[in-house]
Order: C-alpha cells, then structure tokens, then sequence
C-alpha cells in the first residue's frame, strides 16, 4: 500500500476509507509508520490520521509501535501528527512499559507548558497527564502544579478544558 499515493488530500472521508483498507490488510500498518516518520509534506501528517482511525478498530497491532512513536513525537513537524498520536497513546496508556511511560509523561509536561503548541495537543497532553496521575498518585501534586502553571496565557478553550481535568484529580 503506497500511502504517499493514497493521501493526495486532507479530507475525513478518504482517511477512513483508508484507514479500513488498512483494517482489511494490517500487514501493511508497517508500510504506514514509514510514511509517516518519513516527514513527507502533509502526507505524513494524513496518513497519522489514518492509523488513529485505524487504532480504533485494531488496537492489537500498534503495540510494536509505541516506543517509536513516544520518542519521535517530539519531533513531527505538523502538530496534526502530535495530535493524532496523542490521542492514540491515552488509549494505550497501560500498555507501555515503565521507560515509555517515563519518557511520554515527559514530553506531555513539555508540551503543556509550552504556549506554542496548538490547543489540542496541549489539551491531550494534560489528559495523558491526568491519566499518569490516576494511575500513579505521587504525581497528581506534579500533574496539577504544571495545569495551573499552564493556564496563563492560554486560550479561554484550553483554560476550561484544562482545569475540568485538575479538578478531576484534587
């Protein structure tokens, strides 16, 4: 499956039906991650969207994927890339070893504190937070201390966003 191909546009429709061409031949989720640490335009940022989509119906075959996925996502030049990502790794949160969750819970702190993020990997970043501190309550004081620190200077969205997660955790 050539993804560079297939991604000749950004719409919603034609990441789905990719995404469930993918669902009917997985043997070529391989192909996919390339693309997408390949940097490629908008095309790498598109075929991120379609592994999202197709995480949600085979969760089972992203978990080799994970670790490369944690220590590159720092790195994606299209914050629609961060996004999709973090959004795929809070619903595998459980599935990462203890070095992975580590070096994730340290690049969500970054991306939260760092006012120019967009919205929404900032946001996924506090919910990954949120669910580090649920999972391990040393960190709730840390995780709520950097959503306060994070609150000024944002965007009345985030603001309101963020502090419904804070208040989830005191």
């Amino acid at each position: 499956m050539n993804f560079e191909k297939l991604m000749y546009d950004s719409s919603k429709f034609l990441a789905v039906s990719t995404a469930k061409k993918l669902c009917e031949n997985p043997q070529f989720l391989e192909n996919a991650i390339e693309t997408v640490f390949k940097d490629i335009n908008q095309i790498s940022a598109r075929t991120t969207n379609v592994i999202e989509f197709f995480d949600f119906e085979k969760p089972e075959f992203i978990k080799p994927y994970l670790g490369k996925i944690i220590e590159k996502i720092s790195d994606f030049k299209y914050d629609g890339q961060k996004r999709s990502f973090l959004k795929l790794l809070i619903r595998h949160i459980n599935e990462l070893d203890d070095e992975e969750q580590g070096t994730l819970f340290e690049k969500c702190l970054k991306f939260t504190l760092n006012y120019k993020e967009t919205v929404a990997v900032r946001y996924y970043s506090v919910e990954i937070l949120s669910k580090f501190a649920q999972k391990y309550p040393e960190l709730k004081n840390e995780v709520i201390s950097t959503i306060e620190i994070s609150l000024a200077e944002s965007s009345p969205a985030f603001v309101s966003a963020a502090r419904e997660l804070a208040k989830n955790l005191k």
